[in-house]
């Protein structure tokens, strides 16, 4: 990956769900909180920031969701 001229590992990327958590535990709100402000189930919250996408209903849903939870935060949708 390419950033400004300079190379980054791609282990230093962080995916989606740990950017989420990153935030989410940054604010110091817990899984439970956040589920019950998103009116998600902290199921679905956990499978979010674990990207265990198969636990959820259909990739259309987990869009909708990610954004949903990234808008909560104030991060980029």
């Amino acid at each position: 990956m390419q950033t400004d001229n300079q190379y980054v590992p791609v282990a230093m990327v962080s995916s989606p769900g740990t950017v989420l958590r990153g935030a989410r535990e940054e604010r110091g709100e817990t899984v439970s909180e956040v589920a019950f402000a998103l009116k998600l189930s902290p199921r679905q919250i956990d499978a979010l920031e674990n990207e265990d996408f198969a636990a959820l209903p259909g990739m259309a849903l987990v869009r909708g969701f990610m954004r949903k939870y990234a808008r909560y935060l104030g991060s980029d949708a």
